[in-house]
């Protein structure tokens, strides 16, 4: 015996859970996720790549001449911006050398809505506007995909993925 009367045994008890509590929240807080803003003229690339699994992009309405590749990712929030004028996000593949404009590959449960997506070029390719490849649970919704050279959106080997509530014309295989 210790010499503790019961209720100081009690008291301890108490503490060193509120201590071990405290411990993990603190843990916890390490490990929140982020969100990074992308604004016209900056890289939406460069917010990918710098993100962790968890985190959320919201990109402000503006046009970006950019190809993205989103690999091997997990529960990232790729999110274009409305204005309250119904301008967005564009990704607009016009002037760039050829490939498709958004890819997902070997990706889980991230999420990409919102944004205009188009003009995925024919350079003797027929460059798809956004492909989803060898991953699972990605989310394509809500988004204006039009003018590219091959399909609007192109699943390949992907499990259960949910394209919804997204307006896809005027692709070279829609």
């Amino acid at each position: 015996r210790l010499g503790f009367t019961r209720q100081e045994g009690y008291v301890m008890k108490r503490a060193g859970i509120i201590a071990w509590v405290l411990v993990f929240l603190a843990a916890a807080d390490l490990s929140t996720a982020a969100t990074f803003t992308v604004n016209p003229g900056e890289s939406i690339q460069a917010a990918i790549d710098g993100a962790a699994n968890g985190d959320t992009i919201p990109v402000r309405p503006g046009v970006y001449n950019e190809q993205w590749l989103i690999k091997k990712r997990k529960n990232l929030q790729i999110l274009g911006i409305i204005s309250k004028t119904g301008k967005r996000a564009v990704i607009d593949g016009a002037t760039l050398p050829g490939g498709d404009l958004v890819t997902f590959d070997r990706s889980t449960g991230v999420t990409f809505a919102n944004f205009t997506v188009r003009n995925a070029i024919n350079d003797g390719t027929l460059w798809n506007n956004i492909t989803v490849w060898n991953s699972s649970g990605i989310k394509v919704q809500n988004n204006l995909i039009n003018n590219g050279a091959g399909a609007g959106v192109e699943l390949g080997l992907c499990v259960s993925c949910v394209v919804s509530g997204n307006k896809i014309q005027g692709n070279g295989q829609s």
